[in-house]
């Protein structure tokens, strides 16, 4: 059996020995070298008080053992003390998060903070990001970032005297599952919002195929369209469609690379 070095790890034996039962664990020495600094932070103290909440002791516990499974292979010496800035409070907010998503957002986020190699990926700002993702948005960013460029229409109906936009944008999105594809739109502007995409009205793609399901989708709403505002006075074309597209920011990129593997 190979000896694990655990030396290193004594101010924080007893603590990281709660967490993890057996010192001489994989990964566990790397955990203690990347939590180094904030290990005896106030942040920890709130830990004993989450294990007196059996929900959150197994959140707490589940996600730092998906941390210490994430560093377990790293060699040691590519393991760097993570920025208390980054890490402190992603420490906080695993103690209650256990939607799956976004648990591994952020565990991801840690570890890539941990290790010399990566850590330059793991901005600060992008703990608050994900503070402010919803589980489907965070599956919708997962689909949508590495497309880089998403195409989307704007439908509007024209009237005497100007128009109304009726959906704006209209995203279709078929290889994912969302709980709420009701609020992708929502979703859209909340990724816009956070710096991750942007819309980019007056431009769009070249290759017409891949707005198909964007204007399938309109004719089979046109129907509704008409019945709604069947007592409206409409201009000539009734409706008009326009083609759009979402970029990935520069931003947005560099958040890809810190939380998905």
């Amino acid at each position: 059996m190979a000896l694990i070095d655990t030396s290193g790890l004594e101010p924080f034996a007893d603590l990281i020995k709660e967490i993890y039962g057996d010192l001489a664990k994989p990964g566990v020495q790397n955990v203690g070298t990347a939590l180094a600094a904030v290990l005896g932070l106030g942040v920890t103290l709130m830990w004993p008080i989450m294990w007196a909440n059996e929900r959150a002791k197994i959140a707490l516990e589940d996600n730092l053992e998906a941390y210490r499974d994430r560093l377990k292979d790293v060699p040691p010496e590519q393991i760097s003390i993570a920025p208390p800035e980054v890490a402190m409070p992603i420490l906080e907010k695993i103690g209650y998060v256990t939607n799956e998503e976004l648990r591994s957002l952020y565990i991801e986020l840690l570890a890539k903070a941990s290790i010399k190699e990566l850590n330059n990926q793991a901005h600060p700002s992008f703990v608050n990001i994900i503070n402010n993702l919803s589980p489907d948005e965070a599956k919708l960013l997962q689909s949508l970032i590495p497309k880089e460029v998403i195409p989307f229409i704007t439908t509007r109906l024209n009237l005497k005297n100007g128009g109304m936009d009726l959906e704006t944008p209209v995203v279709i999105i078929s290889d994912i599952s969302l709980t709420f594809p009701e609020n992708i739109g929502a979703y859209i502007s909340n990724l816009v919002g956070v710096g991750l995409l942007e819309i980019l009205p007056e431009r769009y793609l070249t290759n017409e195929s891949l707005y198909a399901p964007h204007f399938e989708y309109f004719e089979q709403k046109k129907g509704f369209y008409d019945f709604k505002y069947q007592n409206i006075e409409k201009g000539n074309p009734p409706y008009e469609v326009k083609k759009g597209m979402i970029q990935v920011t520069k931003l947005g990129e560099m958040f890809f690379k810190a939380v998905y593997k």
